[in-house]
């Protein structure tokens, strides 16, 4: 919401996210915090929210196409 309404560079954190990052092996487990999804995308990606929002539209488009 912070993301795309307010234009706040938070990275989203949600279901197509943490599968993305297990089935790539960036995380063992989607079970983990909130919070170190969240940390390890706004550590590795310069803080920007347009770039926050297409990482994630991508992620989601990834996630649609890999059901």
């Amino acid at each position: 919401m912070m993301l795309y309404a307010f234009k706040f560079p938070i990275f989203v954190i949600d279901s197509y996210t943490k599968r993305f990052c297990v089935a790539n092996k960036i995380f063992d487990s989607s079970k983990l915090d909130y919070d170190v999804y969240q940390e390890f995308f706004e550590k590795n990606l310069k803080r920007n929210y347009r770039l926050y929002n297409e990482f994630h539209a991508l992620i989601v488009a990834w996630a649609k196409d890999n059901k």
